[in-house]
């Protein structure tokens, strides 16, 4: 019995002590969390479009051309102890860039890059070491893309494929960045030198332009081509050494015009005056030109300006006690083998009252100018003009104030005119032409003066066409003194060939009508202080009457008529018209 108990006793001691020493053993297993064993980890990714297959254990880097690439990933580092980190191979430092390199704790990693000069990939490893220097369980593998064939070309640290330049001697430093092997070849030139510094490095030196020059501009090409298997990856660097005039303007509240090539609109004076200043530059020397030499209420100061040199110019305006008024004028530079560079500036003033300008008689148009187109009457009231038209191309109005014209512009690939493209005038008087083609245009031309903005003139006539005249003409008024041509009417649009068309005016033939009205009206918003009223009526593409695109001008003809019915009053007329 004793015996028994002893033993019972002795295991269940046993049984005691294996439970303590299990206890005693749990807290081994995670060391990592209680004791402070030494971890790191790596965690929230963050990459750019650079990097490809990334994780905590590497990532690639895509083809790229350029220098260095700021922070292409970020990795955060999750640590309980002081860090660093190195490379496997000696000489990924030199491409790739780990900030920063040493650390404690948690923080984060950013890498950069400097781009791939070679068609291979390299790679190396990356590794990470606890403070006593040995290396831990995190890693990452890094590829960096072998890069695509190229040769790019910076100029003065600025990437370009062009050089353009000024009259003045010039120096350029060139440097060319490749992943192929290359030579380059310059064009022969007594005035661009190119020299080879070294390590991809160049100098161009371009030397002044003649004092007395010939032509506009010169050039000269650099050619950089790859080699062997790469023959293909071709590199030009253009020059252009240009004595061109150019005006160059700026300045806040200056705007560009938007229908009007080369003009600006200032803004709107107060009737009590004021300034408004802007900058201008060119390569030449530059005037100031008032379009109406005779309006003293404002200047334009300094009216003169020298070759490369900044200057500010500035408008003053008088304070205005009668009507709004406007002022046009423009800068223009020296002219340099026949041509120069011409800025026009647009603006108003306010009238003494604050009204808006006053619109006035039209000099030139107290009366309707028309024309009178009576040829087939028994009793004729004029002549048939047929020299003014068909030998002279200007046809007189009836108080011969007015001018009418029609400009063929049809020329072959050899630049010869097309014959069908003829001026007639038949037995009605009615003046009309054969061979009409898109960017064909008849004319109506008046001296005037004092168009205001706000102007309104009327245009009235009836045309017609033969069954292979072209259908589609635009009625179009000419907008101030400049190249503003305005749309009189409704534009309307139409597909011909594939491609949309604006029109004002169809002369599609309809049965049992003799002829089209063409009419509109002109609203202008540009002044003309003393000039020309101009109308055109503009052919605006080649599709026929019989619906038909001919291959080159034909027999078909277009006139502006009159009728008998109308009494001929319905040829063409233009008067000024009030609201």
């Amino acid at each position: 019995m004793k015996i028994n108990n002893i033993f019972r006793k002795i295991a269940s001691l046993a049984g005691f002590a294996a439970l303590l020493c299990s206890a005693a053993m749990l807290p081994a297993c995670n060391d990592d969390e209680t004791t402070g064993a030494p971890y790191i980890r790596l965690e929230n990714i963050v990459a750019t479009s650079q990097v490809s297959n990334a994780s905590d254990r590497g990532f690639d880097i895509n083809p790229m051309v350029g220098s260095v690439v700021t922070e292409i990933i970020r990795y955060d580092v999750r640590s309980n102890t002081n860090w660093t980190i190195d490379y496997v191979s000696d000489d990924a430092e030199e491409w790739l860039k780990i900030f920063p390199r040493v650390g404690s704790g948690d923080g984060k990693v950013r890498f950069t890059v400097v781009d791939n000069d070679n068609t291979e990939p390299r790679n190396t490893v990356v590794i990470f070491r606890y403070a006593n220097g040995r290396q831990a369980e995190v890693t990452l593998s890094v590829t960096q893309m072998g890069n695509e064939p190229h040769i790019t070309v910076y100029v003065n640290s600025v990437k370009t494929n062009d050089i353009v330049t000024g009259r003045k001697a010039q120096t350029y430093d060139i440097q060319v960045v490749s992943s192929v092997d290359y030579f380059y070849t310059p064009e022969k030139s007594d005035w661009a030198t190119f020299t080879e510094v070294g390590n991809g490095y160049y100098t161009l030196s371009l030397e002044a332009y003649p004092e007395t020059p010939t032509t506009l501009d010169r050039s000269n090409l650099i050619t950089f081509k790859g080699v062997g298997e790469f023959a293909s990856v071709v590199k030009e660097l253009n020059i252009l050494q240009t004595i061109a005039p150019e005006l160059i303007v700026s300045g806040k509240d200056l705007e560009k015009n938007e229908e009007e090539a080369d003009t600006y609109d200032v803004p709107e004076f107060e009737f009590t005056g004021g300034t408004f200043s802007f900058n201008v530059q060119s390569n030449w020397g530059w005037t100031v030109v008032k379009e109406n030499p005779e309006d003293k209420w404002y200047t334009v100061s300094p009216a003169q300006g020298v070759a490369d040199k900044a200057s500010v110019v500035t408008i003053t305006v008088n304070k205005n006690t009668e009507s709004a008024r406007q002022g046009i004028f423009t800068i223009e530079t020296e002219e340099v083998l026949g041509v120069k560079a011409v800025k026009t500036f647009l603006f108003e003033q306010e009238g003494g009252g604050g009204g808006s300008i006053v619109v006035g008689p039209i000099v030139g148009l107290e009366a309707p100018v028309a024309w009178f187109f009576d040829g087939a009457a028994e009793n004729k009231t004029y002549p048939i003009p047929t020299s003014q038209f068909v030998t002279n191309n200007a046809l007189l109005s009836v108080t011969e104030t007015g001018v009418l014209s029609y400009y063929h512009s049809y020329e072959d690939q050899t630049g010869t005119k097309d014959p069908d493209c003829i001026r007639y005038i038949g037995g009605s008087g009615q003046p009309y032409v054969s061979g009409a083609w898109p960017g064909d245009y008849w004319q109506f031309e008046i001296p005037v003066k004092d168009i205001v903005k706000g102007a309104k003139v009327q245009f009235s006539s009836v045309g017609r066409i033969s069954a292979t005249g072209h259908r589609y003409w635009r009625l179009e008024f000419q907008d101030g003194t400049g190249n503003r041509w305005q749309p009189m009417g409704e534009e309307k649009t139409a597909t011909v060939s594939g491609q949309e068309i604006t029109y004002t005016h169809d002369l599609v033939i309809v049965p049992n009508v003799t002829n089209t009205t063409i009419n509109g009206v002109a609203v202008f918003s540009r002044a003309i202080p003393d000039g020309y009223l101009r109308i055109r009526f503009r052919c605006m593409a080649n599709y026929t009457g019989e619906n038909k695109v001919l291959a080159n001008p034909n027999g078909g003809t277009v006139r502006f008529a009159s009728s008998e019915t109308a009494g001929y009053n319905d040829s063409p007329k233009i008067m000024q018209i009030f609201d």
